[in-house]
């Protein structure tokens, strides 16, 4: 009964309310009725109207329980088609209490797909308008002879211009982050590094719920953001400020991703804490806070680990690939907080953040390059053991004010503090035979028994290497718009200026032992460099836009002066070796102390300035053609550069002095034109010229005995032409996207490696390599099928060619094939998938010094996540990686990699135990393969071994609002 009568009140003051928002002045009217298409009854819903904006964002103009009988919306009719839909959730009633009443609400069953309706009025509707009876489905598990049918949820849809991905429709293991999440999204790619691509294109900002939270520093939300929080993903562009300011796209908008919490998650307090310890002495903790209100949103962390690596076990993307492991064994401390702060109306905007961070990182690698050289082939063994430390404090902030209606200013001041310190020892030997059994023991032992043990060799060396430094970097820049003309074509004037200075200040040791093929005894060095830098850089920046509402052209014109400044030293003091007092007694030229005397042939002194005057002309076509079927958009970039370069450079007591002037252009058209929601076509069209670095035109002084830098005052710029061509096409739950892409280098640059065939001297000549061309083919698909839509499956293909020209190698031409499978199968809680890649690559050399080689690489296994009965959580990955084709044996292998993650959470999930295996068949390693016209490098890095670990985590969440 008491059911009833709250059904009954909510009703009416349902009604009541709406009729009275639709007496407001203005407003158009419209009475809306929902039923369930099969029993044609009111269906309770929850429902949103949603408002689509030119920016192509969306807002919500109006939320409203639907119960019966007609609703009564009221809002702005709208001018064209599609401007408004209606988000329809089905739901059922339940009651809700605090400590002073009990009331009524909807609350939608996640279960069930949502159902979108365009809002369309005929252009004679009268207020009030009788919309038609709009009829949803509903369909929910059904029990048939022990047999339950679910409906699947939609995993994303487009909303107008915008994408949107359904975060409850992917399978999550216990404890996922944001990133995990992220990276099952079709059509979505998340780099190592945290850059993010959606359909090809890359997203300028992350984004949580329209607010840069995390002041750019994404990999925070990305790593912190608990995936269970989240409910849907939004993929669209964003004004610029000066778009804002226009009401008008102005282009250049930036593509964004809009993280958006579900309701519970919109306002409070979220967070959560990890601390964990394992086998092999590893341990991590993690403490991460967030609080969110309407108008300020801060965050914290602090966090320590030495487990290299943030991957999970049970991931759908290659994080445990033997190509994609980190370097090394790390150990990271970091805390740090940010914030977000608005005004009333969105008058005024304060952002910003502050962290220390503190990294260890211990690596050994073991390198071996084969190189073309003027006389012959040589082989280059090396092993480095190297360990660093840095410690970095920064602090960046931006606060934004409207000044009134005529303009807006930025002003984002930022300071960065780093210390570092390093040690490094090496050990070398270049022999002209291929040697399978060298190792660094027998090198290293061979100093004392002379080259006798190894006949083949042409040198061999050790370096011991340590430094300390710090460096002290500040910015601070101002961005001003100023509306000029508000009518039909408006203009406007943005004016910028930003100073940048970093002071670096780094004192190091090197010892060299060297012994040459032929001659007697060691060449032994010792000395101290000291490297005082100083740099500064003014960046000023006008720009005029004119817009006309024509087809939306705009007609900007920017003048751009840049100035840069760098002051850096190098001087070199010889210490006591053991042997000799000082090294190169004849080269002593500066005075003698406690640190030794001043080499003034290995130091020097570089001052190079650079200034650049920068004229843009950006014609900009917003729309050709926009229409509910068709679309057509034009870009136009162009870009004059005006380069004075003057680099002053002594060394003893040669002192030179170059100029050099460039013409840079840099030209980019784009075309975007396709039907909405359906086919898309992009293409990109670039050319623009690299300049040459003026350091290279110099010779600069080199400690390593057997190496030298030389310069070439003859190089010259590099001319790029490159090409983009992307098509994708959705349909339902169906992608495809094809893309193309090639690029032609004119006068690319390199180096050319002279090496001394008797005792292995290597002179490092930078020069122009001829021509570069490289292009690639990508297909990637994806769909759903099955009954239920329990399936997915994604496959992608790609061929790449390329040539380089130039060198002693006069071409390489290197043809790759590479084709990725994906097939998932996903019902409720439970997610089980199969993949298989391969790729193999064929690199033709001109010159026959050169052997033709095939080296390939193929993977394949299994992952799940299972999310149990009682709370428990299973999630595995297992994948067979094998290797061929490569010059060192030990790389033509097979090794298999396992993960597991087995987890228990309690009190409705706030507490979770844990345990995670790492590799526990033992068998990861890093490997590193580069090859280019001259050289074939293969390089194996230690990684984190093998370890289990136990960790326990807990979530908290307040909600401010009651």
């Amino acid at each position: 009964m008491r059911n009833i009568l709250s059904i009954s009140i909510l009703f009416i003051f349902g009604i009541a309310i709406e009729a009275g928002g639709a007496s407001l002045p203005g407003d158009f009217i419209v009475n809306i009725r929902i039923e369930n298409k099969l029993t044609h009854r009111a269906a309770i819903s929850r429902c949103e109207l949603l408002e689509y904006k030119a920016d192509s964002t969306v807002t919500v103009a109006k939320t409203f329980n639907y119960l019966g009988g007609h609703s009564q919306i009221s809002f702005e009719k709208p001018p064209q088609k599609g401007q408004y839909k209606l988000y329809i959730s089905p739901g059922r009633l339940v009651e809700k209490s605090n400590e002073n009443s009990i009331w009524s609400a909807v609350e939608p069953d996640e279960a069930v797909a949502p159902t979108i309706v365009d809002i369309e009025l005929p252009d004679n509707a009268s207020s009030p308008y009788d919309f038609p009876t709009i009829y949803i489905s509903s369909r929910k598990s059904t029990a048939l002879k022990e047999v339950s049918v679910t409906a699947s949820k939609v995993m994303f849809y487009h909303k107008g211009d915008t994408l949107i991905y359904n975060a409850d429709a992917f399978v999550m293991a216990e404890g996922s982050m944001l990133d995990a999440l992220i990276e099952q999204m079709p059509g979505v790619e998340l780099k190592p590094d945290g850059q993010i691509f959606v359909n090809g294109q890359k997203i300028d900002n992350l984004l949580l719920n329209g607010k840069d939270l995390f002041n750019g520093k994404r990999e925070l939300m990305l790593e912190n953001l608990e995936a269970y929080t989240v409910k849907d993903i939004a993929i669209y562009k964003k004004r610029t400020r000066l778009g804002e300011l226009l009401d008008y796209n102005t282009g250049g908008e930036a593509r964004v991703m809009d993280v958006r919490l579900k309701r519970q998650y919109l306002t409070g307090f979220l967070g959560n804490a990890t601390a964990g310890y394992g086998t092999h002495s590893r341990y991590m903790a993690r403490l991460f806070g967030m609080l969110l209100s309407d108008n300020f949103s801060a965050s914290a962390y602090a966090g320590a680990n030495n487990l290299s690596d943030k991957k999970k076990p049970g991931r759908e993307d290659k994080s445990w690939s033997i190509d994609n492991m980190d370097k090394g064994v790390q150990s990271l401390h970091q805390a740090g907080v940010s914030y977000n702060a608005q005004g009333f109306a969105g008058k005024w905007e304060l952002t910003g953040s502050a962290e220390v961070e503190r990294a260890c990182t211990d690596i050994i690698n073991n390198n071996n390059t084969e190189t073309l050289g003027n006389a012959g082939n040589t082989f280059r063994y090396d092993w480095k053991k190297n360990n660093t430390g840095n410690l970095n404090v920064s602090t960046s902030h931006n606060f934004f004010v409207k000044l009134g209606s005529w303009g807006n200013i930025d002003i984002r001041p930022m300071f960065k503090y780093n210390k570092n310190e390093e040690n490094e020892s090496f050990v070398s030997a270049m022999s002209r035979n291929k040697m399978d059994n060298i190792s660094e023991d027998l090198v290293s032992n061979s100093f004392e028994s002379g080259f006798d043990s190894l006949p083949d060799l042409m040198n061999k060396s050790k370096k011991s290497y340590s430094s300390k430094g710090h460096e002290l970097s500040a910015s601070l820049g101002l961005r001003s718009n100023i509306k000029l003309h508000r009518g039909t074509n408006p203009n406007a004037l943005t004016i910028a200026a930003t100073v940048d200075y970093d002071n670096s200040r780094n004192n190091a040791t090197d010892r060299y032992r060297t012994h040459y093929y032929g001659v007697d005894g060691m060449s032994d060095a010792n000395y101290l460099k000291r490297n005082p830098n100083n740099n500064y850089k003014l960046d000023l920046n006008a720009d005029f836009l004119q817009f006309f509402k024509f087809r939306q052209i705009q007609l900007p014109v920017t003048y751009q002066y840049i100035e840069e400044h760098k002051d850096n030293k190098s001087d070199i003091y010889g210490l006591p070796t053991g042997r000799n007092r000082y090294l190169y007694h004849d080269d002593i030229t500066g005075r003698s102390d406690n640190t030794g005397a001043w080499i003034s042939s290995l130091s020097y002194h570089a001052i190079n300035k650079t200034s650049d005057h920068i004229l843009q002309l950006n014609p900009f076509t917003g729309s050709l053609l926009n229409s509910r079927t068709h679309y057509l958009f034009f870009t136009l970039h162009a870009m004059l550069t005006f380069r004075h370069n003057t680099l002053d450079f002594t060394t003893g007591q040669n002192r030179e002095y170059h100029t050099r002037n460039h013409i840079i252009p840099y030209i980019q058209l784009t075309s975007q034109w396709g039907t909405p929601q359906k086919w898309e076509y992009i293409l990109n069209l670039w050319y623009y010229v690299r300049p040459i670095d003026i350091m290279n035109l110099v010779e600069i002084p080199s400690l390593d005995p057997l190496t030298s830098h030389r310069g070439n005052p003859d190089l010259k710029n590099s001319d790029i032409y490159h090409l983009n061509f992307n098509v994708n096409r959705s349909r339902g739950q169906q992608r495809h996207d094809i893309t193309l892409e090639t690029e032609y280098i004119k006068e690319p640059f390199g180096y050319i490696y002279m090496i001394d065939m008797i005792n292995g001297y290597r002179s490092f000549y930078p020069t122009n390599l001829g021509y570069n061309f490289n292009a690639d083919i990508r297909y990637k698909f994806f769909t759903r099928f099955g009954q239920q839509q329990q399936f997915d499956i994604s496959n992608a293909t790609g061929l790449h060619y390329s040539n380089n020209n130039g060198g002693y190698v006069k071409r390489m031409d290197q043809i790759s094939g590479r084709e990725e499978l994906k097939l998932n199968w996903r019902k409720s809680k439970y997610r089980i998938g199969v993949f298989a890649d391969a790729e193999v690559s064929r690199y033709l050399y001109s010159n026959n010094t050169y052997d033709n080689i095939t080296p390939y690489k193929i993977r394949y296994g299994a992952n799940a996540v299972l999310n149990l009965p009682c709370n428990w959580s299973v999630s595995t990955d297992l994948s067979m990686y094998t290797r061929g084709g490569y010059n060192v044996d030990k790389l033509n292998r097979t090794d298999v990699v396992w993960n597991a993650r087995v987890s228990k959470s309690i009190m409705n999930g706030r507490l979770m135990f844990a345990v995670d295996g790492y590799d526990l068949l033992n068998q990861l390693s890093n490997i590193e393969y580069i090859v280019d016209g001259q050289i074939r490098s293969e390089t194996v890095n230690n990684v984190i071994p093998s370890y289990v670990l136990f960790h326990v985590s807990w979530r908290f969440n307040k909600n401010l609002k009651k």
